[in-house]
């Protein structure tokens, strides 16, 4: 099947071949955006044999049963909103945003596990999409208060497990969720190769 998807892709005139990336991705994990799970090594096997090479991957974090730190008063001067709104899971998704006047200085997004899988666990699982700091504010502690109020957020609406990702090699992050509390449980890779290059 490869092989006839390769020449397939040739015949079209395909320089590069990518296996899941981006909104291509296989949803091996308990989320639907996920690169190709380390669980899956008949398929690297597969595509390493072929002449893929990982170019690219994300590690996958969760917290059984989270039990957030309380989060304290915020580091910074801010004024700090919940943003929440509807979508796929059974639960509000949303948003804990840090403002000075009008900017945002920083936001931690979180979304219902919901949004992934329709199955009843799935809608235990709180995912957080997105954390961010205004470069002004990095190294005061702003994160960390942003990621335990949506935490402590999550776990009072119901939330029983958390769950969070960052690229492989970003390695002050993995050591930053650790330290809170998450564990790393799956590490996913984004393959390509150069289709006519390592074909022929």
């Amino acid at each position: 099947l490869l092989a006839a998807a390769e020449e397939r892709l040739l015949e079209r005139g395909c320089s590069e071949i990518v296996a899941f990336d981006h909104d291509f991705r296989v949803p091996a994990y308990h989320l639907a955006h996920a690169d190709l799970t380390d669980r899956w090594d008949h398929v690297h096997a597969l595509l390493g044999i072929n002449g893929y090479h990982r170019v690219r991957g994300e590690v996958f974090l969760d917290w059984p049963d989270f039990q957030p730190p309380d989060a304290g008063d915020c580091p910074v001067k801010a004024d700090v909103r919940i943003e929440r709104w509807p979508d796929g899971g059974t639960r509000d998704n949303f948003a804990v945003n840090a403002h000075l006047g009008e900017e945002k200085v920083g936001t931690c997004i979180c979304c219902d596990g919901g949004e992934f899988a329709s199955d009843a666990p799935a809608q235990d699982w709180v995912f957080t999409l997105w954390l961010w700091v205004d470069d002004s504010l990095q190294g005061r502690g702003l994160g960390r208060y942003l990621l335990l109020r949506a935490l402590a957020e999550a776990r009072a609406v119901g939330y029983r497990h958390a769950a969070i990702s960052t690229d492989w090699t970003n390695h002050r992050a993995v050591l930053f969720y650790g330290n809170i509390g998450y564990r790393a449980v799956d590490w996913t890779s984004l393959y390509r190769r150069g289709a006519r290059d390592e074909s022929a």
